[in-house]
């Protein structure tokens, strides 16, 4: 099963995470949330399994990028709620 592989790989790079399930429209997965994880990483991981995209959270954005080219489908800028921003 790939997310027992998956799992592994967030073991062994010691990432934090939660399993989860990923929904969009009609279709959903389980799936994991990682933290701290840089976006290049969870870029090549994604890639390594197979994935169309991958939602990322910075911590001041959050996108949707699609893993082959590595363009955001979706990117938003959230800080901009925040004052002094």
């Amino acid at each position: 099963m790939k997310n027992t592989e998956l799992e592994v790989i967030l073991k062994t790079f010691g990432y934090e995470y939660f399993s989860s399930v990923g929904e969009l429209f009609d279709h959903g997965e389980y799936s994991f949330i990682v933290y701290d994880i840089e976006k290049d990483d969870a870029l090549n991981i994604a890639k390594e399994f197979d994935q169309y995209s991958f939602f990322y959270n910075s911590g001041e954005y959050i996108s949707i990028t699609e893993c082959e080219s590595k363009e955001d489908l979706l990117n938003y800028n959230y800080m901009i709620h925040f004052k002094g921003n």
